[in-house]
């Protein structure tokens, strides 16, 4: 008897094309052509990503003009305005990216918690939808003696995600 094997496993991660699912089950509902179809996939997936760039840009306590910078760049609205998982995925990171820098700025220790919680939560979603993103949980765990939480300034934390991202 030989093994068999089960041929209906995802081999990516469905989250980063939920936005474009959403379109097309709009497309569904609205009985329109394949031509709007594929339009309404693409709008979605670029105003979810849009939104959270939005959300994103509006908890950074400083460095606006820089991420506007990286978020307007050529390369990444052509990627935001496609089906591709990386437009969501991209997204996701600034966000991330963000919150790291928002949570240096806070000062109620509950809410540096609630923070950090869901600063896990992202990284751990960000590792499944591309698994070299897991290094996100180790910039979260980075070394204890800068403080990496306990200090308020933002430029050794930007540091710190800059040596373990690119060393």
């Amino acid at each position: 008897m030989s093994p068999s094997f089960y041929q209906g496993v995802a081999k990516v991660n469905p989250v980063p094309y939920l936005p474009t699912v959403i379109g097309f089950e709009i497309e569904k509902l609205l009985n329109l052509n394949t031509l709007a179809s594929s339009f309404l996939g693409e709008s979605f997936n670029f105003v979810f990503g849009f939104l959270l760039v939005i959300l994103a840009l509006r908890l950074l306590p400083e460095f606006k003009w820089v991420f506007l910078l990286f978020i307007l760049s050529p390369m990444s609205l052509s990627i935001a305005s496609s089906y591709s998982a990386d437009a969501i995925t991209n997204s996701i990171s600034f966000l991330w990216f963000s919150l790291c820098l928002y949570c240096s700025s806070v000062k109620k220790k509950r809410n540096k918690l609630q923070i950090q919680f869901l600063l896990i939560l992202i990284a751990a979603l960000l590792s499944l939808m591309k698994p070299p993103y897991c290094l996100l949980l180790g910039i979260f765990f980075y070394d204890s003696t800068t403080k990496f939480w306990l200090t308020s300034t933002i430029p050794t934390h930007c540091r710190s995600i800059y040596f373990n991202q690119f060393s």
